[in-house]
């Protein structure tokens, strides 16, 4: 697990990051299938400055993993042809997007622009994930090329961000029966589709991973070293899914919304922190 502590910051970063974007993928399907009034409306803007403020933490981290951060800038000389630049890039026009949505929001100057604004901050936070995926996609580090990854990355900001978007909804005061009611049917699917992804994904990744090795290093030696930690995870995944299921179809307190947050963010990052252990490089031969 040394490899992984080391890429500590990165591994808050992706965990923070996807959550937070996540959250309002979810904001985007609240709106669209739900007309709330101006005091709701007024609530839930203030609400989803947490889920911003839980995806700009995640990018702070993110710089403390470079030697200087102040050449942090130096990373856009590569756009287009770098997997990390774009996925820095695509992150900066997300967050700048969600930014002055929230900003036009509680200054009360949306209006009509509110549904598509939000829909097009929820794209722009769908592609921002998935290119989080793609950056790791390097053919010379054979345990993460694999489109896999981006696939985890979605899963993870799916069931994240919808129970960090439940939960600030409920400390609102904006997640009552009738909306519930409403939101039952999109709240389910996106529940549902992350947690397969979330599931699925890195246990198929893991498994791949089990039959590599290079000259110096077998998959399965890293794999059995980590698989506690990714077990650990994968079960609170599902159990933060669970709380959401149980939250839609009985309906949601307090409590029920924030553990089902907290057992999403632990075990995103237990499954983060693990997949930088799981690093296989090409090395001389591939077994």
């Amino acid at each position: 697990m040394e490899t992984a502590f080391a890429e500590l910051p990165l591994a808050i970063f992706t965990t923070l990051a996807s959550i937070g974007a996540g959250s309002f993928i979810v904001l985007a399907c609240v709106l669209w299938r739900r007309n709330m009034s101006s005091t709701q409306m007024k609530a839930l803007d203030r609400a989803m400055l947490v889920p911003f403020m839980v995806a700009g933490v995640g990018f702070v981290a993110s710089f403390l993993h470079l030697t200087a951060p102040l050449h942090a800038v130096y990373v856009f000389s590569g756009m287009g042809s770098s997997p990390l630049t774009n996925e820095i890039c695509c992150g900066i026009v997300f967050m700048a997007a969600a930014f002055l949505y929230l900003v036009l929001a509680l200054i009360g100057k949306l209006g009509n622009a509110r549904k598509p604004f939000a829909l097009i901050v929820a794209v722009l936070a769908t592609v921002f994930v998935i290119f989080v995926g793609l950056a790791y996609i390097v053919p010379t580090i054979v345990s993460w090329n694999t489109a896999l990854v981006p696939a985890e990355m979605l899963g993870y900001a799916l069931v994240g961000g919808t129970a960090l978007m439940v939960c600030v909804a409920q400390y609102a005061g904006v997640l009552d029966e009738e909306t519930r009611t409403v939101l039952k049917m999109p709240l389910v699917i996106l529940v549902v589709c992350g947690l397969v992804l979330a599931l699925a994904a890195p246990i198929t990744h893991i498994a791949i991973i089990n039959g590599l090795g290079n000259a110096v290093s077998q998959g399965s030696a890293l794999v059995s070293e980590v698989l506690p930690y990714v077990l650990v995870g994968l079960v609170l995944i599902a159990l933060s899914a669970v709380e959401l299921l149980w939250g839609i179809a009985k309906g949601f307190t307090p409590a029920r919304g924030l553990r089902s947050t907290l057992e999403a963010l632990v075990g995103i990052f237990l499954l983060r922190l693990t997949f930088y252990a799981l690093y296989l490089s090409i090395g001389v031969t591939l077994m």
